[in-house]
């Protein structure tokens, strides 16, 4: 490898890891937690307690599902009856090839 390719790929992976801990400082992610991000604000409280009231409606749709499926299936009126009709069979006959000649089928002069 020259000397130049290896200068610019240390150059490269250098800026790489000044950038990528300048954003690491930054983003609060090197261990130390802000005091903002400890404390709840009215926003999340909102969010809480909207997630709270979507659970509190599926749970119910839940048990309505499940009551639905505990009941026994209803049956139906007797004056009904279901009948199969099942379409008749395709037959297609064909004849052997060169069994007959199309001639004869025609009316042309047969040999005996």
């Amino acid at each position: 490898m020259n000397r130049i390719h290896a200068l610019t790929i240390t150059l490269i992976v250098a800026i790489a890891v000044t950038v990528g801990g300048t954003a690491m400082s930054r983003s609060g992610a090197s261990g130390a937690a802000p005091a903002a991000a400890a404390t709840t604000n009215a926003n999340d409280q909102a969010l809480n307690r909207a997630i709270a009231k979507r659970a509190k409606a599926l749970d119910a749709l839940q048990a309505s599902l499940n009551e639905q499926l505990a009941a026994p299936a209803p049956t139906p009126a007797s004056g009904f009856r279901t009948v199969r009709v099942q379409a008749p069979p395709v037959v297609v006959t064909r004849r052997p090839s060169g069994s007959e000649s199309s001639d004869e089928h025609q009316g042309g002069v047969q040999d005996d």
